[in-house]
C-alpha cells in the first residue's frame, strides 16, 4: 500500500527531533533552536509549544500531566510542567553524570527510559564532566515525581537509538547502529517486572536506524537514513517476529523520529534532520 506524504512545517535552520501525539495535538522539537512546536491537525496550525528548551530533542508524556524532554545543551531530562516550569529529574548514574539523552518511552509505571548516546555537539558550559564509558539504556523512576532514581537497564548495547514499548508495555524495541558500516539491526527485549530479562535480535537494517514507534497491532515503524547522498531515507516496518512488511521513500535523506497520531491515529508523523515534519497516510 503506498503512502500519501505532505509537508506540515519546515524550519530554515536547524533540525527537528522528537515528537509525541497528546490526543489532540502534535509536539515536535526544534533542537536548535531550543523551540517546541504544537500542531493542530484539525486547524492545520503550528504554534510555539514551549521555547528557551535548552535544546531538548526527545519528548515523551510522562502519564502525570508532564512531558518528559530530553536536554541535549545540559545533559538530562527533564519535567515540563503544565504551568509553564521545568523540573530537573536524577543526572548522576552512580556517581557520574550520564551522556545525551537521544530518545525516550515510557513504561507503564510512568517511568523514562532513554538511549543514552555520545553527541558531536557538547553541552553548554564548561566541560568539566567525561562521558560515561558506555552508551546504554537508562530508566528514571519516581514514585512521588520529586525523587527520582537512574539505573542502567542494558549492558549489551553499544550505540542504542531509537525506542518503543508494545502496546501491553511488556516488550521494548530497540534500534543499535553501526555508523562504522552505516548498518543497523532491530531488537525486541521481553519484560518482567519492568526489567529486560530476554533479547531478541528482530531484524537486520541496511541504513541508520533512529525512532521507533510500534502501532496497536504490534507493527514497529523505524526511520531509517539514507547511505549515500541524495538517497532517500524510509520508514521501515516490521512485524513483531521481525519480518519485514513494507518500506516507504521519504523526501528527506534523515529522518529522526516518527508517532503515529490523528483522530483516528492513521497518520504517522516524521522529523528530520532536514528540518522539516511530514505526515504520511495510506492511498485510499
Amino acid at each position: 500500500m503506498s503512502w500519501h506524504i505532505r509537508t506540515i512545517h519546515r524550519v530554515d535552520n536547524g533540525s527537528l527531533g522528537g515528537l509525541l501525539w497528546n490526543g489532540t495535538r502534535l509536539l515536535f522539537s526544534a533542537v536548535e533552536a531550543s523551540v517546541i512546536y504544537a500542531f493542530d491537525p484539525t486547524e492545520d496550525q503550528v504554534v510555539v509549544w514551549r521555547a528557551y528548551t535548552n535544546r531538548s530533542n526527545a519528548i515523551a508524556e510522562d502519564g502525570r500531566g508532564a512531558v518528559f524532554a530530553g536536554q541535549e545543551g545540559a545533559r538530562r531530562v527533564v519535567r515540563l510542567l503544565p504551568d509553564g516550569s521545568a523540573v530537573q529529574t536524577e543526572t548522576r548514574l552512580e556517581g557520574q553524570l550520564h551522556n545525551f539523552p537521544r530518545h525516550i518511552a515510557v513504561d507503564r509505571a510512568g517511568s523514562a527510559w532513554f538511549s543514552d548516546c555520545y553527541h558531536p555537539q557538547p553541552a553548554s558550559g564548561p566541560q568539566i564532566f567525561p562521558l560515561l564509558t558506555h552508551q546504554s539504556v537508562l530508566r528514571l523512576s519516581s514514585n512521588d515525581s520529586k525523587r527520582w532514581t537512574l539505573a542502567r537497564m542494558t549492558v549489551d548495547t553499544s550505540a542504542p537509538r531509537g525506542l518503543a514499548f508494545s502496546p501491553t508495555k511488556d516488550r521494548l524495541y530497540l534500534a543499535e547502529v553501526d555508523m562504522a558500516q552505516s548498518v543497523s539491526r532491530l531488537y525486541a527485549y521481553t519484560l518482567a517486572d519492568d526489567k529486560p530479562v530476554q533479547k531478541i535480535h528482530l531484524a537486520d537494517i541496511n541504513g541508520v536506524a533512529e525512532g521507533i514507534c510500534v502501532d496497536d497491532d504490534n507493527r514497529a515503524y523505524v526511520c531509517v537514513g539514507g547511505k549515500a547522498e541524495g538517497e532517500c531515507g524510509t520508514i521501515q516496518v516490521f512485524a513483531c517476529d521481525g519480518v519485514s512488511l513494507s518500506v516507504h521513500e521519504l523526501p528527506v535523506r534523515t529522518p529522526f523520529a516518527c508517532a503515529l497520531g490523528d483522530a483516528d491515529m492513521k497518520s504517522l508523523y516524521i522529523t528530520s534532520a532536514e528540518g522539516v515534519l511530514l505526515r504520511a497516510r495510506a492511498s485510499a
